[in-house]
C-alpha cells in the first residue's frame, strides 16, 4: 500500500517542499497559515512530516485544522492516504527521502 501511495503522490506532484522556519523563538500558527495560504494549499488536507525534535514547527502547524503533523517514524497508510498533499521542509528533505525509500 505504501509503495502505491508513494508512487501516486510523486507522479501527481502532490509532494511539496518549502524553505520555512519560525521567525523568532516561539511557535507561530499565523506564520504557518500564511505559508499555506500563499502557496494556495490552505484548503487542502496537508500531511506534514517533521523530525521529532522540531518543536517550533510542530507547534506552529498542529493547531491548523487542515494539517496533520507526523514525525518521520510515525508514517502509516491511513494518514498517508487521507492527505491531499504531503509536505516537508527543505531542511528535512534527506530524512523524507530516507523514510520514503523504506516504502519502495
Amino acid at each position: 500500500a505504501m509503495r502505491y501511495l508513494t508512487h501516486q503522490f510523486l507522479t501527481k506532484e502532490k509532494v511539496i517542499s518549502f524553505d520555512w522556519h519560525v521567525e523568532g523563538n516561539k511557535p507561530s500558527t499565523a506564520q504557518a497559515a500564511r505559508l499555506l495560504k500563499n502557496a494556495q494549499i490552505h484548503d487542502k488536507k496537508i500531511l506534514l512530516f517533521l523530525p521529532v525534535d522540531d518543536f517550533l514547527t510542530f507547534a506552529s502547524f498542529s493547531n491548523l485544522p487542515q494539517v496533520k503533523v507526523l514525525f518521520f517514524d510515525q508514517a502509516n497508510a491511513f494518514d498517508v492516504m487521507s492527505a491531499d498533499r504531503w509536505m516537508v521542509l527543505n531542511k528535512d528533505f534527506e530524512s523524507f527521502k530516507q523514510m520514503v525509500s523504506k516504502w519502495i
